[in-house]
């Protein structure tokens, strides 16, 4: 008799105990607003690893960092939201920015600048990312001229440019 009596409360404390492993799901967005509060991460990785990103082009590393330049410049930033592990991020740069005609049209008229979407989690939420590759032309004051979210061809890429340049 005493195993039926135990049995409701065996169920009762697991329940219990299910409830509350499943209400810390909701703790990374705090976390890594506690996190943004101190500033980036420590550890990012090196120029290097970001080779097949930027493929030659000269990118300044850090939202905070490109946005002083293009500022200090005058003149629009093109902010390549990636992580060193997106695949199709690599893709895009191998086809689009290898492209002669958009490395010339990036190279005249835009600071270059590439976020780590891994450290830099504030500039995601501000740029409202959803996925990777993610480009955001953005004027000095940081005014968004046009974005493209996710991967594109050299052609469907040349028309996102010049509708930032329309706009700046």
């Amino acid at each position: 008799m005493s195993a039926n009596r135990s049995r409701p409360a065996l169920a009762l404390a697991a329940t219990t105990a299910l409830l509350f492993s499943l209400s810390g799901c909701n703790s990374k967005p705090q976390l890594s607003n506690l996190m943004d509060s101190f500033g980036k991460a420590e550890v990012q990785a090196s120029p290097e690893v970001w080779d097949e990103h930027t493929v030659g082009l000269p990118f300044v590393f850090g939202y905070d960092e490109g946005l002083a330049k293009a500022k200090a410049e005058g003149r629009p930033a093109m902010v390549f939201l990636t992580t060193t592990w997106c695949k199709w991020c690599k893709r895009m740069s191998a086809t689009c920015l290898q492209d002669p005609e958009i490395r010339t049209l990036l190279e005249q008229n835009f600071v270059l600048v590439l976020v780590d979407g891994d450290q830099e989690s504030a500039v995601k939420r501000k740029l409202k990312n959803t996925g990777y590759p993610h480009i955001v032309f953005i004027s000095p004051d940081e005014q968004i001229l046009a974005s493209q979210n996710g991967f594109a061809e050299p052609d469907a890429f040349k028309q996102v440019i010049a509708q930032a340049l329309s706009t700046s």
